[in-house]
């Protein structure tokens, strides 16, 4: 992990501990899935200075409990409709929060079936007419 992360190219990122959904679990279980996981990765001699909320899922009530352990947060994942598109806006602009940075999943979502580099032509086509920035 540590000559992963020297190259420069790659970062550790907590997921929780469990991939518990935070979105569904009292403070105390999300301040211990949070806490847990950022000490292991981090025992691995390596920094880990964000997290990706399983599920996309997490409470406004809960933020002041990440920022206690990392600098922001990502909304990675779901919810997608059936056939696989994320569902709502995927367009970082100013005021979207830290805690809160959207991404586009880029695995799933973009499949021939699913539009393919239409669908990521039409994400990055919103986000430069609004101003806004994505993340992959």
């Amino acid at each position: 992990m540590k000559e992963m992360y020297s190259s420069g190219l790659v970062r550790f990122a907590s997921h929780t501990q469990n991939h518990t959904k935070l979105s569904q679990v009292d403070p105390g279980v999300v301040d211990a899935e949070l806490s847990t996981s950022k000490v292991q990765i981090e025992g691995f001699g390596v920094p880990c200075d964000f997290i990706v909320y399983p599920f996309g899922a997490i409470n406004d009530s809960d933020l002041k409990l990440v920022s206690r352990y990392f600098p922001y947060g990502f909304a990675a994942g779901g919810p997608y409709r059936s056939d696989g598109i994320p569902k709502g806006d995927r367009v970082n602009t100013p005021g979207s929060g830290i805690y809160k940075i959207k991404r586009v999943d880029i695995s799933g979502a973009c499949t021939e079936e699913n539009g393919g580099l239409d669908y990521l032509k039409q994400q990055i086509d919103q986000a430069i007419d609004r101003g806004g920035m994505l993340i992959f």
